[in-house]
């Protein structure tokens, strides 16, 4: 009796949305309250693995009984809304397992339902993630497979229809249209024999949207072409509204009215479509997650009819809208993570079309006003917090509103946007209010990510042809830089010009490149050579200092092994410079630490940044860095270091002073191969380390030239008074004139230290001063 009024008390929390509330009420139930939600998901693995052993373990001594697969199954499923999909699949598969025990065949049938949800959000968490394609497939034929089995083991009626509701979605996801076609007429039947409730209207909206498509609707060009009559469709939307309406719940009719107003907008009926949607939009304006969806819905059906009448601007309502939209979604940006899985992996169709969208319009036309070009580049910031709170399925970053010129009357900011049409800069100059805009129409995203990743495939080679570079990093200099020549003040000399440094706030694949190999054939000159740079996903995210440093009391910690079991267990080469690197540093600092081999491990680095303030902390080990957080990380000596624990690893201690490292050096970094979105990765990192500055590397190159490259950046760096981006910017000047003497042992050579490979990976992400 104790557990059965618990379960239902899980059960009621879930239907509030307080996901993890509920899950922390199942636990209760299963250990008796000696685990708790967060413990399984702690950023310690050590902690989450004791927890996770130990929840395993007190399910195996419950007795098996229908409501230990009930509580199962539930525990299973606040998992998978929470994000936790793994261990959501192994609970769910104990929780089958028990069902088929105790020979429960509604348990069985609802397991293997919700086994498919698991794996449905396992293959869009691929999706994200841009793991392989055969990731993303296997995990779309379990999910199709288990609702296969789902449909064909019930005799409840209500569990069959939510599989095969399930499963056309997955027919569609799929690109098997057919499949979900021949299923519609069954489903439907199905649909119209249930009891009028909750589970019968939002079947009949779910159908309606699986075949609609209404998740991608705005969110791509093309949309699913299905083979239905289009009557059909609006009779289950319409049937939705008048049902939901007499159920008397508001959130299910704003619902069902905003999806028959989705419906609309496929088939282009505007004008029925606006007023479906602002209908939806009263009744959901307590409820923010769904009033969202409604504006950014109206921003584009009053767009869409504003074109219908050939005019290129953006109309005004639509910007209303989507701005409307915009600040919805900005105001759920702590919730974002909390919302169930489908919306942390379905972001680039949910969450990212928003933003981008209102960016469009509000650079629409040639010359855009300030104001709405002040929108756009803060959108553009937005977008880039949304994208890291995404990763980390967490609000992890704090904002703070900073002026460019309080940070430095010596820079040019740089925002770019990357738009379905066009690459677009938003540029802002010293001393100067007004903004300046760049669009250049038909630089596709396509043709952009073809221009990066040959610019990519020379640089990566150690014997890429600099000829090659140049010709290509061109092209780009003449989007970005060539219309800014005159503000740049490029034709003044760098001693006596009001720029002297560039700061770049990018966007999508263009993070995955190095501005300083930017070329400029008619001076012959490479973007470093005239400027000092840095990359920033925001100025809100630039820290401003506390006080003057004095270089020489700078204290540094240098950690890092020539080789270890976890390279050989990464399968990573040796890293021969290592110890050459770490010692040469070691000697121009004053006060430094060295944890080198064995001695360099998580343990000891937490031990001395919570024992001693130190400023900067140099970690010279392989590491790599994607779009997935699971697969960003750093290695130490016998393992790896997890981007999600960086925070945890260098946060100091009050005794120490709790004021932010002022430098983070990553060498011997890589951004992962193929993997559009892999500087995600380095920007989580930057940001979770909660330093000032990160200084890492695009790619992985060798460590004889890092080693030589590092050396000259701290020797500028601690004993003259350049700043970090000056510092880098000289150091990376010393290889381009070939000025740094190279040992004849190195398996280099000084022909070598011009080629970019060797000198442009090296980037500087947040303070630059």
């Amino acid at each position: 009796g104790r557990w059965g009024s618990q379960l239902n008390q899980a059960r009621a929390l879930e239907a509030l949305g307080l996901y993890r509330r509920s899950c922390d009420q199942l636990l209760d139930v299963l250990t008796s309250g000696a685990l708790s939600c967060d413990g399984l998901a702690a950023d310690d693995p050590d902690v989450r693995t004791r927890q996770r052993e130990e929840l395993l373990g007190a399910i195996e001594q419950q007795p098996d009984s229908p409501l230990k697969a009930m509580a199962l199954r539930s525990l299973g499923n606040q998992l998978r809304l929470l994000g936790q999909l793994e261990l959501s699949d192994s609970i769910l598969r104990q929780g089958l397992a028990v069902a088929e025990r105790v020979e429960s065949p509604r348990d069985i049938a609802l397991s293997l339902l919700n086994l498919g949800h698991t794996y449905q959000a396992l293959s869009q968490q691929a999706l994200n993630y841009n793991r392989s394609e055969m990731k993303i497939k296997s995990s779309n034929w379990a999910a199709i497979n288990y609702y296969r089995q789902a449909s064909n083991s019930s005799s409840d009626p209500s569990v069959t229809v939510q599989a095969q509701l399930s499963l056309i979605g997955m027919w569609v996801e799929s690109q098997r249209e057919a499949e979900a076609v021949a299923l519609f007429p069954e489903v439907r039947d199905r649909l119209s024999a249930l009891p009028v409730g909750k589970l019968a209207i939002q079947g009949r909206i779910q159908l309606a949207c699986s075949l609609l498509g209404c998740d991608r609707i705005g969110a791509q060009d093309e949309q699913p072409r299905i083979g239905l009559d289009q009557a059909m469709l609006r009779e289950l939307l319409e049937t939705s509204v008048q049902q939901a309406e007499g159920f008397g719940e508001p959130r299910l009719t704003a619902v069902a009215i905003g999806r028959l107003g989705t419906f609309y907008e496929a088939t282009g009926d505007w004008e029925r479509a606006r007023e479906l949607t602002e209908e939806a939009i009263a009744l959901s304006e307590e409820q923010p997650d769904l009033v969202y969806q409604w504006q950014w819905q109206l921003g584009r059906i009053l767009q869409a009819r504003h074109e219908q009448t050939a005019v290129q601007e953006a109309d005004a309502g639509a910007i209303l809208a989507y701005e409307k939209a915009y600040t919805s979604l900005n105001g759920l940006r702590g919730d974002l993570a909390s919302f169930d899985s489908s919306v942390q992996f379905n972001f680039r169709d949910r969450v990212e079309p928003v933003y981008r969208q209102f960016i469009d319009l509000l650079l629409r036309g040639d010359s855009p006003s300030q104001a709405h070009l002040k929108q756009a580049r803060q959108a553009v910031e937005d977008l880039q917090l949304a994208e890291l709170d995404n990763f980390f399925q967490d609000a992890c970053v704090e904002r703070q509103r900073v002026a460019a010129d309080d940070l430095d009357p010596e820079a040019a900011i740089l925002h770019t946007v990357v738009l379905k049409d066009r690459l677009s800069v938003i540029a802002s100059f010293p001393g100067r209010q007004d903004l300046k805009y760049i669009s250049n129409p038909g630089v596709t995203p396509t043709r952009l990510s073809t221009l990066i990743e040959d610019i990519r495939e020379e640089l990566d080679l150690p014997g890429g042809r600099t000829f090659k570079i140049r010709d290509l990093s061109e092209e780009l200099y003449q989007w970005m830089i060539s219309p800014l020549a005159e503000d740049l003040k490029l034709q003044e000399d760098r001693e006596i010009s009001t720029v002297k440094n560039l700061v770049f706030i990018l966007d999508g694949l263009l993070q995955n490149l190095p501005m300083s190999v930017l070329y400029d054939h008619n001076r012959q000159q490479y973007l470093i050579e005239r400027y000092a740079m840095a990359i920033v996903p925001g100025l809100q995210l630039v820290q401003s200092q506390d006080k003057p440093r004095v270089r020489e009391d700078l204290r540094v910690l240098l950690a890092g092994t020539n080789e270890a079991p976890s390279f050989e267990a990464e399968e990573l080469d040796n890293l021969n410079y290592v110890l050459t690197e770490v010692e040469g540093i070691g000697l121009m600092a004053r006060r430094s630490t060295r944890l080198t081999e064995q001695r360099f491990l998580q343990g000891n680095v937490e031990a001395q940044v919570t024992a001693i303030p130190y400023d900067i902390v140099h970690l010279a080990t392989h590491g790599k860095f994607s779009s997935d957080p699971n697969n960003t990380f750093l290695l130490d000596y016998n393992e790896r270091i997890q981007v999600q624990n960086l925070d945890r690893l260098l946060r100091r201690s009050e005794r120490v002073g709790l004021n932010a490292i002022e430098l983070l050096t990553l060498s011997a970094c890589q951004t992962a191969t193929g993997d559009n979105r892999a500087a995600l990765g380095l920007a989580g990192v930057a940001i979770r380390a909660g330093s000032r500055s990160t200084l890492a590397s695009l790619w992985n190159v060798s460590d004889v030239s890092t080693a030589l490259l590092m050396q000259e950046f701290y020797r500028l760096l601690l004993q003259t008074d350049l700043t970090k981006a000056e510092a880098l910017r000289e150091a990376q000047l010393k290889f381009i004139n070939a000025e740094l003497e190279v040992s004849v042992q190195a398996s280099l050579t000084q022909n070598s230290l011009p080629r970019p490979h060797y000198w442009a990976p090296f980037i500087l992400i947040g303070d630059w001063l």
